[in-house]
């Protein structure tokens, strides 16, 4: 009788534990050392295309305060980096990628990037777009 228990409580509890976890349960209320600076203050960011026909449009560097972590997976800010450039003109083949960059100096990094693109013999256009948060 015990183990037929058992049996029937074990997969409720670990379906339990996992539902904690998965809201951010725990016994503690603090952010890793690692995202702490991140989740406080938010992210820089960066969005790019790479287009067949056009090589790399890239946007300015923009700040995404703090977002849940489904926000974050969803990434609006591509989505509507790419409806830009599609309004553009340029609308074949957009592949836009977002990607985060250093806090401390973000225009600095920003332009590594451009300048890594532009040795590879990357065409690169600038754009003076940034996420307007909506």
């Amino acid at each position: 009788m015990k183990k037929l228990i058992w049996q029937a409580v074990l997969p409720l509890a670990f379906s339990f534990a996992v539902v904690c976890v998965s809201c951010g349960g725990g016994s503690s209320n603090q952010p890793s050392p690692a995202s702490s600076a991140s989740s406080r203050n938010g992210t820089y960011m960066i969005c790019y295309t790479s287009s067949n026909a056009h090589g790399v449009t890239v946007s300015a560097v923009f700040h995404v305060p703090p977002v849940d972590q489904v926000t974050m997976l969803e990434e609006p800010w591509a989505k509507d980096f790419r409806r830009y450039v599609g309004q553009s003109g340029d609308e074949g083949a957009i592949s836009v990628t977002c990607t985060q960059v250093d806090p401390q100096n973000p225009d600095a990094a920003l332009k590594e990037k451009i300048d890594a693109w532009r040795k590879q013999g990357i065409s690169v256009a600038q754009v003076n777009w940034k996420y307007a948060g909506g």
